[in-house]
């Protein structure tokens, strides 16, 4: 399960994860690592993503090649 918070603040947002990434399927965990899932592209965007983590890159690299 992923947890992506964010906050709107008097001078800024602040966006926060948690950095645990599990592979194997529903009914078995094979491995835990860490991953990052925000993603600040030309310090401009915010993107955080939960799920696959190729998806989620995928997404971030089609997002930085567009801006």
């Amino acid at each position: 399960m992923t947890v992506i918070i964010g906050a709107l603040c008097v001078d800024g947002v602040v966006v926060g994860a948690d950095s645990a990434v599990t592979f194997g399927n529903r009914h078995f965990n094979s491995i835990r690592q860490k991953t990052r899932k925000i993603s600040i592209v030309a310090d401009r965007l915010i993107i955080a993503g939960s799920g696959y983590v190729g998806h989620n890159q995928r997404a971030v690299e089609v997002i930085e090649e567009a801006w």
